[in-house]
């Protein structure tokens, strides 16, 4: 492990299995996802079923820096855990559809989507466990999970999987671009898998 002058972990490849293993799910899955693919925490967050392809193979990113946003590969070694992820998030969907909860839309989609926020496409991939009033609507609905709870989650797992160094949810995705600059990756390619 190398320390920078905040005292901010650059993680290894063996630290950061080591800290990925003891993180719980669908935490574990989050952290996989920053760091094999790069993705920032409230990229993955922010995910919705629609933004999969039919087989798992590839994510969109919306929001980005770019007009379309970005479309992301997902290495298949996590496909499965993502399939495991989609249903459970699926079965957390039809539970609220019997207690009338609705996932919590983008702004104005109320407006041009009726009813958008029942349909399976727009549901989170990491839903909350906890419901809370839509913004909007006042509703209750369910948003994704807190980003503070993956931050906690990290935060315990890092002390126990090893000490020192402060880590961050913004930890697992420099490893990952560390791993692509070992490997002698174009900075361009870099940047873009990023979103930079």
């Amino acid at each position: 492990m190398h320390i920078t002058e905040q005292s901010t972990a650059i993680l290894t490849d063996g630290e950061a299995r080591k800290l990925l293993r003891a993180l719980p799910q669908p935490f574990e899955l989050v952290g996989e996802l920053m760091y094999r693919t790069g993705l920032r925490l409230d990229e993955i967050l922010a995910l919705r079923v629609k933004d999969l392809n039919a087989g798992e193979a590839a994510l969109h990113i919306v929001g980005d820096s770019t007009a379309n946003g970005r479309v992301v590969a997902v290495p298949s070694e996590l496909r499965a855990e993502l399939r495991l992820q989609l249903e459970a998030a699926r079965k957390q969907h039809a539970a609220d559809l019997r207690n009338g909860i609705g996932t919590v839309l983008p702004r104005k989609a109320d407006d041009r989507l009726p009813l958008a926020h029942t349909r399976w496409c727009w549901q989170f991939l990491f839903p909350d466990p906890q419901t809370a009033a839509d913004p909007v609507t006042r509703e209750p609905a369910r948003a994704h999970l807190v980003a503070a709870a993956v931050r906690q989650a990290l935060q315990t797992a890092a002390r126990r999987a090893r000490p020192g160094g402060m880590i961050h949810s913004h930890s697992l995705r420099h490893a990952f671009a560390a791993r692509l600059i070992e490997q002698k990756t174009e900075l361009q390619t870099i940047r873009t898998q990023m979103g930079h």
